[in-house]
């Protein structure tokens, strides 16, 4: 249970965004870097800066508006995070899972997190999506009081019906989707060489975000879908430079085939 503070703040902040849009939604998104214009498939009925709603911070990374859009796909209602806050920015976990906490008590119950990360794999190429099957979780949580690291009895917090279905629309739409398993870093820095290597024996992709949102959200009972986004590889034998533009540029480039897949879920699950 979290401590009365952040009660009282989540309580607050969902009174008003309550005064801003009516609707009860079931489904909310995560937009990581460079995915902003996914909003401009919404039918977009209230937009609420992350200033005016406590509790929340606002993000200073490339990328991440920083404000919470509600809105509908068809009849549906869904919220969307334009934007997320990440430990790097000197912000606790707490406040990087704040907004899950708001998103449960307005009545959310399948979240779709999004993010751009680096390809381990030596199968991905930039601009790839990978399905998110589990994670492995290196942000440590030394600076979080509250927002309960017990994992749940789970394999993974990760909806396996929702990976397949995803899967299935990737298929359709002629969008190829490969599937493996994420590790969250604290950052800001890129991986040395020989992080690389030692990363590619545990995981797929590598990223600073997701994982506090997603396990979170796993204990609150959501069903979690994630997609990453490669931006950049991670090959330590052929070491190429990332940087945050970099990585904004290629994820933006990426928008309009996630706007497809992430539409067409929300439809699919509606």
């Amino acid at each position: 249970m979290f401590g009365t503070d952040i009660q009282a703040e989540v309580k607050i902040a969902v009174d008003e965004i309550r005064k801003q849009w009516r609707a009860t939604p079931e489904i909310a998104v995560v937009l990581g870097t460079g995915l902003g214009a996914f909003v401009d498939g919404l039918n977009i009925e209230a937009v609420i800066p992350y200033s005016r709603l406590p509790g929340f911070c606002t993000s200073t990374a490339i990328g991440h508006a920083g404000e919470l859009v509600c809105g509908r796909v068809g009849e549906t209602p869904v919220l969307v995070l334009r934007g997320r806050t990440h430990c790097y920015e000197g912000v606790s976990l707490d406040r990087v899972t704040f907004p899950v906490r708001v998103l449960e008590q307005l009545g959310v119950s399948t979240l779709l997190v999004s993010c751009a990360a680096g390809g381990l794999s030596p199968a991905f190429q930039a601009g790839n999506f990978m399905v998110i099957e589990d994670h492995v979780d290196f942000l440590l949580h030394l600076n979080s009081a509250t927002s309960g690291r017990s994992r749940s009895f789970t394999s993974t917090p990760y909806d396996e019906e929702l990976n397949e279905l995803i899967c299935n629309i990737g298929r359709e739409q002629n969008i190829p989707l490969n599937a493996g398993t994420y590790v969250s870093v604290t950052g800001p820095n890129y991986e040395t060489r020989a992080e690389m290597r030692f990363y590619r024996r545990i995981a797929d992709a590598i990223g600073m975000s997701t994982a506090p949102e997603v396990a979170l959200a796993s204990q609150l009972g959501m069903r979690v879908c994630g997609l990453a986004t490669i931006t950049n590889l991670c090959n330590p034998d052929a070491l190429a430079i990332a940087d945050g533009e970099d990585v904004a540029k290629v994820a933006s480039q990426t928008e309009p085939n996630f706007r497809r897949l992430v539409l067409e879920l929300i439809r699919q699950i509606s």
